[in-house]
């Protein structure tokens, strides 16, 4: 329904027949949404298992489980990535919708023994390095260079994607962060040859960059620098694949109200382009016919089954698996090729603090990751209440987040309750007077019975299959974009997991471009 027949107050009925029908509210199925429409096609949106979204305690507190951080959203000053160009488009294509207020994400790295800032302008990154690791490391690496170098070769490599997705590109999507960094170097220039020798001909790690310059500092950046922005642990990463994330952490950006307010923008947009949005209906089943082909779907509470040839799914693929029934009357067996992902590495645990503004020290970023030598990472994002419509006055909001493993015992409310307690001591070694100004926590650990934590807990999970798809963290590389199954492509987090927040982008342009290509109905 779009927003000017929700204002007259018209009900209008769900069509038979459908070009594409997108499932789930993932940041990719909503995209690939807009995109469809504004290539023509009649789209329907609905439902899938609820994700883990913004709230608020019943104490006040705001709770928001997803890190407010997106690649591909900015250049310095520009909407200049990936993400940034289609959200351009589409708003242009809604009649000049406005955009979402984003504005630049700094991040810090820290470890016990190191901190840097990586700063977007080259120089003050410079002086960051220095700083930590004194000359040896911009001079013997050319790290400074190197950078500089690269950077507008990625954001060309993938701006590029994004035009390509809407002509002639090849069906073979690269899952793997490494191949993708070898083409993004390729569009580099002005390497000198020794420089280019260290960071891209010899294939050297950071394990070797640490030898060169005599240091084992910049390994613990490296790990720390991989997780906030791949949402991975890259142990001994490619020194192409350092610079690969430096790049993609300068197309970084915040958006006000977090990633639950680009959702609600882009369920909006999706109505002013044309899409059919019926996210309050769940989808039930998806009919294939005897050749594993998509022939249509059924959603909760309406009887007849809802014709449509192309769908993409933002959802966990064990989730689909369940919604697929077979049309073959001969066998009147289910069947799929489709191929379930491998379990998930773990999931993403967050606590929250409303603070008074005396807790942040001087020079704290709004984003810092804290990684200790064999430990998990820790990132602590500092948020205004004002970015969630609140008004409370010299106080900050924390997010303290880190990896839970993917196991039954991660469920257990005693588990939980340890690692937020080590969570919070972490927080205190890079505020040291953290705990004298905490107004709020949630869910409070601190207390012996968590009250609040037992009256309203947020992570009330009683199997790891109800963990949603936007806490999973993957480690290895993923199911790319098309599923399997003649019709069904996939836009979610479990699609291009290597690129973290920039994966469900890739893959939301990529099915539609597939969807595009071929005919329709």
């Amino acid at each position: 329904m779009t927003a000017a027949n929700k204002r007259e107050g018209m009900t209008l009925k769900i069509l038979d027949q459908y070009d594409v029908v997108v499932v789930g509210e993932s940041i990719g199925s909503l995209l690939s949404a807009c995109l469809a429409a504004e290539k023509g096609m009649s789209v329907l949106l609905v439902g899938a298992r609820p994700l883990k979204l913004l709230s608020v305690s019943k104490y006040g507190q705001y709770f928001d489980p997803e890190p407010n951080y997106f690649l591909g959203v900015r250049s310095p000053g520009k909407w200049a990535g990936l993400l940034g160009k289609c959200l351009e488009r589409l708003s242009i294509c809604a009649g000049g919708f406005d955009m979402p207020k984003a504005s630049e994400m700094i991040l810090q790295v820290m470890t016990p023994d190191s901190r840097v800032v990586l700063n977007h302008d080259d120089n003050d990154f410079a002086v960051e390095i220095e700083r930590e690791f004194r000359r040896n490391l911009l001079a013997k690496s050319g790290l400074l260079d190197a950078v500089r170098c690269s950077d507008s070769g990625f954001l060309r490599y993938w701006l590029e994607l994004g035009e390509e997705a809407r002509g002639n590109h090849s069906d073979n999507v690269m899952c793997d962060f490494t191949s993708h960094s070898k083409a993004g170097l390729g569009y580099s220039h002005g390497w000198e040859r020794n420089l280019k020798d260290i960071w891209i001909n010899r294939g050297l790690r950071v394990s070797d960059l640490n030898k060169m310059v005599g240091s084992n500092g910049f390994s613990e950046i490296t790990t720390g620098l991989a997780f906030a922005t791949l949402n991975r642990t890259l142990k001994d990463p490619f020194l192409g694949d350092v610079l690969h994330m430096v790049a993609l952490d300068r197309t970084a950006a915040a958006f006000r109200g977090g990633m639950t307010a680009l959702r609600c923008y882009l369920k909006n947009l999706a109505e002013r382009v044309g899409v059919r949005v019926e996210l309050d209906s769940r989808c039930k089943s998806i009919f294939l016919d005897d050749k594993s082909k998509l022939v249509g779907v059924q959603l909760n509470g309406y009887g007849k089954m809802i014709g449509t040839s192309r769908a993409v799914f933002g959802c966990p693929s064990d989730e689909i698996m369940a919604y697929i029934c077979a049309t073959d009357k001969k066998s009147n067996k289910t069947k799929s090729p489709l191929q379930l992902f491998e379990q998930p590495c773990g999931w993403r645990f967050t606590i929250a603090l409303s603070v008074h503004d005396e807790a942040i020290p001087p020079g704290m970023t709004a984003r810092t990751v804290w990684q200790e030598r064999d430990g998990p990472p820790m990132e602590i994002e500092v948020a205004n209440p004002s970015d969630y419509g609140s008004a409370e006055p010299e106080t900050k909001i924390l997010f303290f987040r880190t990896v839970m493993p993917f196991t039954k015992e991660s469920l257990d409310k005693k588990t939980q309750k340890l690692f937020a307690a080590k969570m919070f001591r972490q927080a205190t070694r890079i505020m040291p007077f953290l705990e004298f100004h905490v107004k709020q926590v949630y869910p409070d650990f601190r207390s012996g019975v968590m009250t609040n934590y037992d009256d309203q807990p947020p992570y009330d999970f009683i199997s790891l299959s109800d963990i949603p798809l936007n806490l999973r963290i993957f480690e290895k590389g993923g199911l790319g974009y098309f599923s399997g199954l003649t019709g069904i492509y996939l836009a979610s987090e479990e699609s291009f997991p290597e690129l973290g927040t920039l994966g469900g982008v890739v893959a939301a342009i990529e099915a539609v471009r597939k969807i595009s290509s071929g005919p329709l109905g």
